[in-house]
């Protein structure tokens, strides 16, 4: 079950969400499976990587989205910029974080995605959260264990 908050977050503009999942995964094994390029095509099907480089240049879904590494500890959080390729010229990057708690039963993956600037992306972005990460994710390592 993804459970899933959204917000205006400042007065200013920008909308915001958290959806969360529990998988069944350490947080490691998590980590890895959201970073490292082999694992990412494993489970979504498209190439992607976030690398172990602040700074560095993450890409999703084929270089659909591209985006700077902001912070990288392995098994516990990540963080970094988020611009689709179709979004409009001149559009201001969102922010995504990761945050993986280990629970009973595996992993607590919290998602936060920030600095949209109207909700219709952020309601997208929301839905595809769940339906291109999470449910791909559970799948996965519902079968693939390390």
């Amino acid at each position: 079950m993804t459970a899933s908050r959204t917000k205006r977050s400042s007065p200013a503009g920008g909308f915001a969400f958290t959806v969360d999942r529990v998988l069944p995964a350490a947080p490691e094994v998590l980590f890895a499976t959201l970073t490292e390029a082999r694992r990412i095509a494993a489970w979504s099907r498209h190439a992607g990587t976030v690398p172990a480089v602040i700074g560095g240049t993450m890409e999703m879904f084929d270089g659909w989205v591209k985006g700077v590494v902001l912070a990288y500890a392995p098994g516990s959080h990540a963080a970094f910029t988020w611009l689709p390729n179709d979004w409009p010229a001149g559009s201001q990057a969102s922010i995504v974080t990761y945050r993986l708690t280990r629970v009973p039963g595996g992993t607590r993956l919290s998602i936060h995605q920030s600095g949209f600037p109207d909700s219709v992306r952020s309601t997208s972005h929301r839905t595809g959260w769940a339906q291109f990460v999470l449910d791909p994710l559970a799948e996965y390592l519902s079968t693939h264990h390390s």
